[in-house]
């Protein structure tokens, strides 16, 4: 169907472009054949239609008989009364401002159609969108399609596709899939990071580095006297000043005071005599012996009453190649 620009044309000029192309015109309303003007009105307007193949034509008509011209204005510009114009998309129908029947509804005073409008779906102002994918509003309701890897997991289909299945540790493959332990979502599957290779309990962790999971799961690195790390899956403890780890298990830290314990005094293993304590890393007391007493102490391989080389019995009470030592003070004979 032709359309054809109305406004400031005159009603023969109208009809001899559409006489031009052939259309068969019909009249109604008011027309320059039929119309009577009042002697006292120079100028005169009447409402009409012309019907153009089926399809009527709503006009205004203003005869200035001043000026001996007609001029059709399109019913749009001025529906129902002169200077009253449709807007928000309305038509004239009827002489009154309308929606048309393919956006029924308003907006802010704008036609839509909230069944298909993604900017007005099923309500003014909701709108479809999808950052993953195209979306649009069927029935009044959003219905996003999704890019590969990505699924609408929050229940509102109005934001469209928000959920990335291959990298999303909360819908990690699936919707609501989460990932735990502190594992990461790759490629849709919940995997430790390379940072915590292993496992323990479910939980992913560096048996290289984890002071609770050294070496192995459940193996933890303790110091009460002193700091510590795992270091390639071994404990290694760092002393406080006086403290050593004499035990033989690093996994404890620096258990021993060598200030202070009797097994451990001044060097780890060093045993003080029965009756005897460890003070500031030395052994005291009224029972201690001494080398060269006489009195042979459970520390001591012989004691012969003096600290001579050479006679058996060494200066620092040990037995001598070559001798064997008995009694109290050791009597040393060779052989």
């Amino acid at each position: 169907m032709r359309s054809f620009a109305l406004a400031g044309l005159t009603l023969l000029s109208i009809l001899s472009i559409l006489t031009l192309e052939g259309v068969a015109l019909t009249e109604s309303g008011n027309s320059t054949q039929n119309m009577t003007t009042p002697m006292n009105m120079p100028n005169y307007m009447a409402n009409g239609s012309i019907n153009i193949q089926n399809v009527t034509l709503n006009f205004v008509l203003i005869q200035n008989l001043t000026e001996n011209r007609n001029t059709i204005i399109p019913a749009s510009i001025n529906a129902g009364a002169c200077d009253t114009t449709c807007i928000g998309g309305k038509q004239c129908i009827n002489g009154a401002c309308t929606c048309p029947t393919t956006s029924p509804d308003q907006c802010s005073g704008v036609c839509v159609n909230k069944s298909t409008d993604t900017s007005n779906c099923g309500a003014c102002g909701t709108t479809c969108t999808n950052d993953h994918g195209a979306t649009q509003c069927k029935n009044g309701y959003c219905g996003p399609t999704c890019s590969i890897g990505y699924r609408s997991c929050d229940g509102n289909n109005n934001n469209g596709c928000e959920a990335n299945l291959l990298t999303d540790s909360k819908n990690c493959g699936a919707c609501g899939t989460t990932c735990p332990g502190g594992k990461q979502c790759i490629n849709g599957a919940c995997t430790c990071p390379t940072t915590s290779p292993d496992q323990c309990s479910g939980v992913c962790v560096n048996k290289s580095t984890d002071t609770s999971n050294c070496g192995a799961c459940g193996t933890t690195c303790t110091n009460d006297h002193g700091a510590t790390q795992c270091k390639n899956g071994y404990c290694g403890p760092t002393c406080s000043i006086g403290y050593r780890s004499c035990d033989g298990n690093n996994n404890n830290g620096c258990e021993a005071n060598l200030l202070t314990d009797s097994k451990n005094c001044g060097a780890c293993g060093l045993v003080c005599p029965t009756g005897a304590t460890c003070v500031d890393g030395t052994c005291k007391g009224p029972a201690v012996p001494s080398c060269g007493d006489g009195v042979k102490a459970s520390t001591e391989g012989c004691d012969d009453g003096n600290t001579v080389n050479g006679d058996g019995c060494s200066s620092v009470c040990t037995v001598e190649q070559g001798y064997q030592c008995v009694g109290q003070p050791s009597v040393c004979k060779s052989g």
